[in-house]
C-alpha cells in the first residue's frame, strides 16, 4: 500500500505503508499524517486545506485536523 499527496501546486512524496502493517489510527497519526503534512507544507508554504477521504484512520476524531 501506498499514500501520496496531490495539489495544484504539485505532487508529494511516496510513502510507502510496512508491508504487515494494518493502517489503523495510531498507524495513521504516527506514521503518515506527519509526513503528507510536510509534502504539503514544502509545496504550499501558506494555508492549505488537508482533506482525506472516509477510510475508518481517517475519521476518527482524533485524526481530524482542523
Amino acid at each position: 500500500m501506498v499514500s501520496a499527496g496531490v495539489c495544484f501546486a504539485g505532487k508529494g512524496r511516496l510513502h510507502f505503508v510496512d508491508e504487515k502493517a494494518e493502517v489503523d489510527l495510531h498507524y495513521y497519526l504516527t506514521h503518515l499524517t506527519r509526513k503528507l503534512t510536510e509534502d504539503t507544507r514544502a509545496l504550499m508554504a501558506s494555508a492549505f486545506i488537508f482533506q482525506q477521504d472516509c477510510a475508518p484512520a481517517h475519521t476518527a476524531r482524533r485524526a481530524r485536523v482542523t
